[in-house]
Order: structure tokens, then C-alpha cells, then sequence
């Protein structure tokens, strides 16, 4: 961190002093509030004293979602909640947590907090921005980037049978190149993949 890149933790770690209060530049004790207008339900965790770190987020009510402290030519971000999760998961028995973490890895369940925070990396460290629904990834080659689309969606193959396609599930797909400005619209089809210079 010290020496670039960005550190994220949640208010947990800062608040068990896994991550030192003085490193997050934010402390925090057990008091929370209620969030606001921000999808799910999370109970924010509030600071202790005035923190170093400033506002990164806000949620609906005013409360800090996100921390922020400058950390040598790197950077903490802490968010407010504990574990990045709703307040509904602290509620879960904990025999339960597995289920909700399986429906989490199978992308049956995503969270507000969690995207909004995917959304801001990719935002502040992709050179492209990519809208439409495929997999994708970008290389940098020596002539420029170069963006891989994979689209999985409406094939069906079982065994001992040919794979059909459903035309219908074709991906159309936006990429922005964010040095030049320049954008491409390329159509993925089902079990299709593309690759865009």
C-alpha cells in the first residue's frame, strides 16, 4: 500500500484490530445505525472520535458507507459494515451460513455494498468499460488492449448430442476504451466468443 494499489477492508477487521485503526485512519466501536436507500438492509458501523480517513460513499441517510485514507502513494477503503454484508447475514444461525455462502459463490445472491465496490475498482483500474452480459477480460498487447467477450448463455448440450443454440440469448455488447474514448458494439452469440482490439 505504502507503495501503491489499494487495500479494502471491512469495519470487522479494523474494529477486532486485525487491521490497525491508525492504517484504516477510522476506528470503530460496536455502535451502528440503520442504512438508508441503499438496496439491502446493513447496519453501519459508526466512528469513534474523528477519523483520518474522509467519506468515500455515502448511503441514502448521509451515513458514511466507505472510508477512505491515503496511506503512503496507496490507499485503505473501509467499508461500514461487517463482512461487506447486509445486517440480515449477522442474524443467520450459523448453521445456516453455508447455504447463503454457496448461494453468494453461485451468483444466486449478490449485495449492493459488494457491487458498488467491484463497480468503483473496475471504474478507477480497467481501460475499457464493458456493458452487456458476457464474460470478459482484457490484455495488454504491444499495438494496444486487447478485450475477450465470451457469451454462455443459450447453449444446451448433453451428452451423446449435438449442442443447440438459442439465437435469442445473442449478446449485445458495448466497449468503451477509456484513453481514447472510442466505442464498439459487437453482437456475441450463444457459445460464441470475440475479441476486440
Amino acid at each position: 500500500m505504502r507503495g501503491g494499489g489499494t487495500l479494502v477492508v471491512s469495519s470487522d477487521k479494523v474494529a477486532s484490530g486485525l487491521v490497525p485503526a491508525d492504517l484504516a485512519g477510522v476506528k470503530f466501536g460496536a455502535r451502528t445505525v440503520t442504512s438508508k436507500g441503499y438496496g439491502e438492509e446493513y447496519a453501519w458501523r459508526i466512528p469513534e472520535g474523528t477519523p483520518a480517513a474522509w467519506p468515500l460513499e455515502r448511503d441514502g441517510g448521509g451515513t458514511v458507507v466507505l472510508w477512505a485514507h491515503d496511506v503512503g502513494r496507496g490507499r485503505v477503503v473501509t467499508a461500514a459494515a461487517d463482512h461487506f454484508l447486509p445486517d440480515e447475514y449477522a442474524k443467520i444461525p450459523e448453521k445456516s451460513k453455508y447455504r447463503v455462502a454457496g448461494e453468494m459463490c453461485k451468483g444466486e445472491r449478490s449485495f449492493t455494498l459488494v457491487s458498488r465496490l467491484l463497480d468503483r475498482v473496475q471504474r478507477e483500474t480497467m481501460p475499457v468499460s464493458v456493458d452487456g452480459d458476457v464474460q470478459w477480460g482484457v490484455n495488454c498487447a504491444a499495438d494496444g488492449w486487447r478485450v475477450w467477450l465470451i457469451n454462455n448463455k443459450g447453449v444446451t448440450k448433453y451428452t451423446f448430442e449435438d449442442e443447440s443454440f438459442d439465437a435469442s440469448r445473442t449478446a449485445k455488447v458495448k466497449v468503451a476504451f477509456r484513453e481514447t474514448g472510442r466505442i464498439v458494439n459487437v453482437s456475441v452469440g450463444p457459445g460464441e466468443w470475440r475479441i476486440v482490439q
